[in-house]
C-alpha cells in the first residue's frame, strides 16, 4: 500500500493540479498493475516523507493492530496527532467503501478483520474422533437400541458420551464427566448439553448399560455381521485358564479343576478367544 500523487488538467483554463490515491500493488495473471484503494482527492497536505508511516499506520488499522503509542511514529506529538487522524479517517473511509454493495444486483459486503497471526482460541474442543465414532454408533443403530431398552432422550445422550468417550479418552466416569464437559464437542454433534450432566448420571447411566450389557453385545454383534456381510462361522481359537486365591465365593464361573500352573487348590476360570470367519471377536459367555 502506497500513496500514489497524479498530475491532471483542468478543463477550463488548463491549468495542472495534482490528486492523491492510496493504491496497492496486485498480480492479475502475469502482470502486476495497481489497484485504487482509496480517493483522497486534491487537499492533501501531508509532507512526502511521511507517506511511508502513514500507509503503514493504515495497514495496522486495517489489520486490527494497536501498537502503544509511542510506537506509532515517533515524531513530535503535534505531528504523530494529524498523522493518527489521519489515519484513523483513511481506514473508516476504506472499510466503509468495501462494505458498500458493488452494483444494483449485488448485496452488502459482509467485511471483517482477520490477523492471522494473532488467533485466540476459547473453549476449543475437540470433534474428528468423536464424529467418527458416533457416526459408527448410529450406523450400528446403538441409539435407536438404547431408547428400544428404555432409555429416555437424556440417558442415551449420556449412555452414548460415556461409550464414546472410553473410545476416545479413556478412564473413569470422573474422567469422563471432565472431558465432556471441558474437552469435548461430542454434545454439539448431538445436539446436547453436557454441562447440565451431573457425575452421578454418569454412573447411573454406566449401571444400566451394564444391566443390558449381554443384549447390547448380541445386537451389536448381528448389526456388524448385517452391515458388513459376514458370515456366521465361528471359530475357537485358543483356550487358558487362570486361578483366584481364595474362596471366590461371588464368581460363579470359577470352578476346581486342572490347572495349568499346577494350582488345584484353588478355583479357576476358562477363557476362550471365540472368533468368526473374518477374524472378529464375537462375545460369548459360559
Amino acid at each position: 500500500m502506497y500513496i500514489r500523487r497524479t498530475k491532471t488538467k483542468s478543463l477550463e483554463d488548463g491549468s495542472a493540479y495534482f490528486t492523491y490515491r492510496i493504491v496497492e500493488s496486485v498480480r492479475i495473471g502475469k502482470q502486476v498493475k495497481q489497484r485504487t484503494l482509496l480517493n483522497i482527492g486534491a487537499d492533501f497536505t501531508i509532507d512526502k516523507k511521511y507517506w511511508p508511516l502513514l500507509t503503514a499506520r493504515i495497514e495496522q488499522l486495517q489489520q486490527g493492530l494497536e501498537p502503544h503509542q509511542e510506537e506509532l511514529f515517533n515524531l513530535a506529538d503535534d505531528l504523530n496527532q494529524l498523522l493518527e487522524a489521519t489515519a484513523q479517517r483513511y481506514s473508516s473511509l476504506m472499510t466503509a467503501k468495501l462494505s458498500q454493495p458493488l452494483d444494483s444486483k449485488t448485496t452488502t459486503r459482509d467485511f471483517h478483520h482477520v490477523d492471522i497471526n494473532h488467533v485466540e482460541a476459547i473453549n476449543a474442543r475437540s470433534i474428528g474422533v468423536e464424529t467418527l465414532a458416533l457416526h459408527a454408533a448410529q450406523q450400528l443403530q446403538l441409539d435407536e437400541k438404547l431408547m428400544a431398552l428404555g432409555f429416555n432422550k437424556v440417558d442415551t445422550a449420556t449412555a452414548l458420551g460415556t461409550i464414546i468417550g472410553r473410545m476416545v479418552s479413556p478412564g473413569s466416569e470422573l474422567q469422563t464427566h471432565d472431558w465432556l464437559q471441558n474437552r469435548t464437542g461430542l454434545g454439539e454433534l448431538l445436539g446436547h448439553d453436557y454441562g447440565n450432566t451431573s457425575l452421578t448420571r454418569l454412573y447411573t447411566v454406566s449401571d444400566k448399560l451394564l444391566k443390558h450389557q449381554a443384549t447390547l453385545e448380541y445386537f451389536l454383534a448381528d448389526r456388524e455381521q448385517t452391515l458388513f456381510n459376514l458370515n456366521r462361522k465361528i471359530v475357537l481359537y485358543d483356550l487358558t485358564n487362570t486361578y483366584f486365591e481364595g474362596q471366590c465365593a461371588r464368581n460363579p464361573k470359577a470352578k476346581f479343576g486342572r490347572s495349568k500352573e499346577k494350582r488345584t487348590d484353588c478355583p479357576l476360570v476358562t477363557l476362550g478367544l471365540v472368533l468368526d470367519g473374518d477374524g472378529r471377536c464375537q462375545p460369548r459367555t459360559g
